[in-house]
């Protein structure tokens, strides 16, 4: 078991947990986001530093934190093939693939120029369907939800 501890904040001495992403006995990969932490001046997702299961979660929404103070505890995640059990060989076969990546991207933001990332609604691994949110972005004036443009299978973010 590893515990994930909040990490270096910039320089603020304390910062509040305004979303938990994930909950006990999800299956998180290496970068993905596992709460939200935001301060006076920014807002910042706090990454897995491995692969694991969510054993325990440490901290509570609206709970003030500081650099260093435990967050959440993974496990290490269930090997999916019991090693007693033998994969068998695969044939010479030829197998067509259809699997096209598709690249989301955010869109022209106008005079704003620029917008800030305030919420990632879906995971690697997740499932979805042609216009399902992905994303919420803030501009200066306005907050806009960035849709799936196809079903399909999130792969990274």
């Amino acid at each position: 078991m590893s515990i994930i501890k909040i990490p270096d904040l910039g320089g603020a001495s304390s910062v509040t947990v305004i979303e938990i992403l994930v909950q006990p006995g999800d299956t998180v990969v290496k970068d993905q986001p596992l709460v939200t932490l935001e301060s006076e001046k920014a807002t910042m997702e706090v990454p897995a530093s491995e692969d694991g299961v969510v054993e325990t979660i440490l901290v509570t929404l609206n709970q003030s934190v500081q650099e260093g103070d435990e967050m959440m505890a993974l496990k290490e995640a269930a090997n999916e093939t019991p090693p007693s059990e033998e994969i068998p060989p695969v044939e010479n076969k030829t197998v067509a693939s259809s699997t096209t990546i598709h690249q989301v991207l955010a869109p022209d933001m106008g005079s704003a120029g620029a917008a800030t990332v305030i919420e990632i609604l879906v995971k690697p691994g997740d499932s979805v369907t042609k216009e399902q949110g992905l994303v919420t972005l803030e501009g200066e004036k306005a907050t806009m939800e960035i849709p799936a443009p196809i079903d399909g299978e999130i792969r990274k973010i």
